[in-house]
């Protein structure tokens, strides 16, 4: 559920078939909460943005607090998407814009195990929790699987056909 006590954290997984994005706050630094996604086949980065500046900005929710970008680090090369993405959003919103971008993309596995510590560390403690209106990023997470003996690549392969991942890998960049 949106709390407009705090700021907003966005990621982004580029692909024309899906484009993806998530919507997240974090509280204490160290509970992630997933609000929303935005799926959108056959789409591109100023299609998702709208959508987002929609459900966010003046027509929606009114978010008034800072945005954080994260997202693949593969479209940070020349003029990135991300800089499309900061000049979409920054005049609908009133707080600052951090983009959170790595240079290179941790490898999935990695990111697996920090989603996963999340969910539930080995204390037990959990510090993530997804709305269910998220259904992409909840059917990612409960098939996507790595490829057997490959420790750098997941399948994604849906049972009934199409891909998964694309939602996830949303997450996984904000989370590692």
């Amino acid at each position: 559920v949106y709390d407009s006590t705090e700021d907003l954290h966005i990621s982004f997984d580029f692909n024309i078939n899906p484009m993806s994005c998530s919507v997240h706050q974090i509280y204490g630094g160290a509970f992630l909460s997933t609000i929303d996604e935005i799926t959108m086949k056959n789409s591109n980065t100023p299609e998702v943005c709208r959508e987002f500046i929609r459900r966010y900005g003046g027509e929606g929710i009114g978010h008034k607090k800072d945005i954080y970008i994260y997202g693949d680090a593969s479209a940070v090369v020349g003029v990135s998407n991300y800089d499309e993405i900061e000049e979409w959003i920054r005049p609908a919103f009133g707080g600052s814009i951090f983009r959170k971008v790595p240079r290179k993309n941790p490898r999935h596995l990695s990111r697996l195990k920090a989603s996963n510590g999340l969910f539930k560390n080995s204390k037990g403690d959990i510090r993530w929790v997804i709305h269910p209106k998220c259904r992409q990023l909840i059917t990612d997470l409960k098939l996507q699987r790595m490829v057997d003996g490959m420790s750098k690549d997941k399948s994604q392969s849906h049972p009934e056909g199409g891909t998964l991942g694309h939602m996830s890998d949303t997450s996984d960049y904000l989370i590692d």
